[in-house]
This record gives structure tokens, sequence and C-alpha cells, in this order.
């Protein structure tokens, strides 16, 4: 008898307790939101992020909305994904990665594309990134703002770009232009705009033989006109000394 009279009144204590914690939680400023943390946006301000989410500072933390601010905040076109911590007491992290482009396109006025083919406009001449431009056939698909462009030269310029980033994405840097034709990749490289001839299909192999090619003239690049890979088995480089260098047999072991 004494043993459930003790149980009780040890259940009666504990539900006491955690009624008394859970009033102070609820009462208490300190669990009030005092800082909203943001990372990771660029084009988003954080004025128009605090704008979406449904909480805000002096709000309670335990009643924060995490998953329903994510959903508002992906909604907004400019943003790929979104991630929402509590830092109790008083603290909230938002973290956005907003979409950003890979490649440049020049239709009208110049616009990023991301990895998908989606046209994101740069309003700001001052923002345009280093990347390459893409160009070529295909271009009477107009560019609508975070639209995928339905074509197939941007396709194949996508396409192209994850073949390099692949296989040497430290060469990105040195293209300046993808010019996408009919059975052909052709590149334009950066400083000098030595022009090179990839070929179709799979072009992994032949951005390894470009790389070591280029490696290879050295201080002779000054007087290359153009490379050619769309051979299997050879590269030709073209000088501009009327004086065609024709990279064959053993020595084109090194550019396989």
């Amino acid at each position: 008898m004494i043993f459930r009279k003790r149980n009780r009144l040890i259940l009666l204590l504990t539900a006491l307790l955690l009624t008394g914690g859970a009033i102070y939680v609820f009462i208490s400023p300190s669990f009030r939101i005092e800082k909203i943390n943001i990372a990771g946006n660029n084009r988003l301000t954080d004025e128009e992020i605090l704008d979406i989410v449904p909480f805000a500072r002096g709000d309670h933390i335990l009643f924060l909305r995490a998953k329903l601010a994510r959903k508002m905040l992906s909604a907004d076109e400019k943003v790929a994904w979104v991630e929402i911590h509590r830092r109790l007491p008083d603290n909230v992290d938002i973290i956005i990665e907003e979409l950003h482009p890979v490649l440049l396109l020049s239709s009208g006025r110049i616009w990023g594309l991301d990895e998908t083919g989606r046209a994101l406009p740069i309003d700001n001449p001052y923002e345009i990134p280093n990347l390459p431009f893409l160009s070529g056939i295909g271009g009477d698909a107009p560019p609508v703002p975070y639209e995928k462009i339905e074509s197939e030269f941007v396709t194949r310029g996508l396409i192209f770009l994850g073949q390099v980033q692949e296989a040497a994405p430290q060469f990105i840097d040195k293209i300046s232009e993808i010019i996408v034709q009919e059975n052909n990749i052709r590149v334009v490289l950066t400083g000098d705009g030595l022009v090179a001839d990839i070929g179709g299909d799979d072009c992994s192999k032949r951005i390894l033989r470009l790389k070591a090619i280029i490696d290879d003239l050295g201080n002779r690049r000054a007087e290359v006109r153009s490379i050619d890979l769309r051979y299997s088995d050879q590269a030709i480089v073209h000088f501009a000394k009327n004086n065609n260098r024709d990279l064959r047999g053993e020595k084109c072991r090194k550019y396989m």
C-alpha cells in the first residue's frame, strides 16, 4: 500500500515537473526567435526571404513551421533547394542554394543556363560570371526566364560541358566559347582564341587529347591556327605559316 502511494506521488511530482517545464518553455522569452541567419542567397535578398517565410523574430522557436517555410521558399523560381534548422534556444538558420549558371547564352541579352537548360536572367552586366558562351545552330528558341530551353543545340552543349567536367574539370576555365555545329563541337580557347574541332558523340577522350596537345605545344602554341581532333586515332595541328604538321604514329600515342 505504501509502495503504491509512493509511486503515485512520484508520478504526480513528475507530471507537475513536466507541466511546469512545458509552461516555462512556452512563456519564457528565452525560446523566442532572436536571430534568423541567412546564407547562400545571391539574387534573393535577406528581406525578400524574410517576407516569404511564415515566421519572424519574436515567434516561439518550437512552433516554427520549417516544412512549410521550405515549401514556400522552394516555390521561388530562383531557388534550387532550402534547409532550415533550429538552434535552440533562439536562433534559426536558413541555408539556400539558388539556381546558378554553368554556361552563358547570348540571345538578345546575356542569359545564364543552369545544368538542366533553364534560362537564368542576368540583369546586371557586372554580375556576368566567367563561364563559356554557348553558340551555334538552333538559336530559334527564345529564352523564357527560369524555363527550360527546348533546343537540341542547348542539350548538346550541356552534354559536352558535362563531358569536360568529368574528363578534365580544370580545362573548363580554358574554354571561352562552345560552338555547336551539325556534326561537330568546336571550342574557342581563352587568351589567343585558338580553335579546336572536337567532333561529336562521346568527346571525353578527345578533351584529354586536346589538353595534352596544348601542354605539349608550350610556347609553340602561338604558331597554331587550329587543332582538328575529329579523327579516332590522330590529331592534326594546323600551323599559321602554311605548314601543316600531322601528329601521327608513335607521337600520337601521348594524346590518346
